[in-house]
């Protein structure tokens, strides 16, 4: 004998909204992993980003070993700085951030690398910038979070290499910040770069 067909129970309208979600769940999680096999439209995709940074001030220090709070970025770009500057170029020792942030003052960029076991060619390429624009300090600073971290005043762009989007977000980077003086109206007294001779250790407080 042939069983009879079998008759499924008519859903109600809740039962259609369970389905309904159901398959709307399973597309969503589909989709994420395909975002996340084809890489998600996130920082790395958009190539490199600027960071800005809260204003710290404009304090002046004697010294850079002088107790100050810490900076809220890596390298410093605002807060208490010494009332000298360090001289505009190519520094192969490294330049205290309580020194150079002075120079960010003026409207200045520094362009930090983290080269532990030498890189004559990324130097030589970062050599050029300060080649190119008057008011550039290239210098090493060993504890950077990035091979490459440019700065101005606020304001941070790290890179992680130097291919064209890095050279590109440099080039857009330098556009915005180069030569935009940021002293206060009635701004306190101070020597205008470069001040030469003078000694620019790399100590200090950094970050937390």
């Amino acid at each position: 004998m042939c069983n009879p067909p079998r008759r499924h129970a008519p859903q109600s309208p809740l039962d259609r909204r369970a389905r309904k979600a159901s398959v709307t769940i399973a597309l969503l999680c589909a989709t994420a992993l395909v975002w996340g096999c084809a890489g998600s439209p996130g920082r790395d995709s958009a190539g490199p980003q600027v960071v800005a940074h809260a204003d710290l001030g404009h304090d002046h220090i004697p010294s850079p070993q002088f107790p100050h709070p810490p900076y809220n970025s890596n390298p410093g770009t605002s807060g208490p700085h010494t009332p000298y500057t360090a001289p505009w170029g190519v520094s192969k020792v490294s330049i205290a951030p309580e020194v150079f942030i002075h120079n960010l003052e003026h409207g200045g960029i520094v362009i930090g690398y983290r080269c532990p076991k030498g890189c004559p060619e990324q130097v030589s390429e970062l050599t050029k910038w300060a080649e190119k624009y008057p008011m550039v300090i290239v210098t090493p600073i060993a504890t950077l979070d990035a091979p490459v971290v440019l700065a101005a005043w606020v304001h941070t762009l790290s890179l992680e290499r130097l291919d064209e989007p890095g050279r590109r977000a440099m080039q857009a980077f330098f556009d915005e910040f180069h030569g935009v003086d940021h002293h206060p109206v009635g701004a306190h007294g101070h020597s205008a770069p470069p001040e030469p001779n003078l000694p620019f250790p790399a100590s200090g407080p950094g970050p937390e």
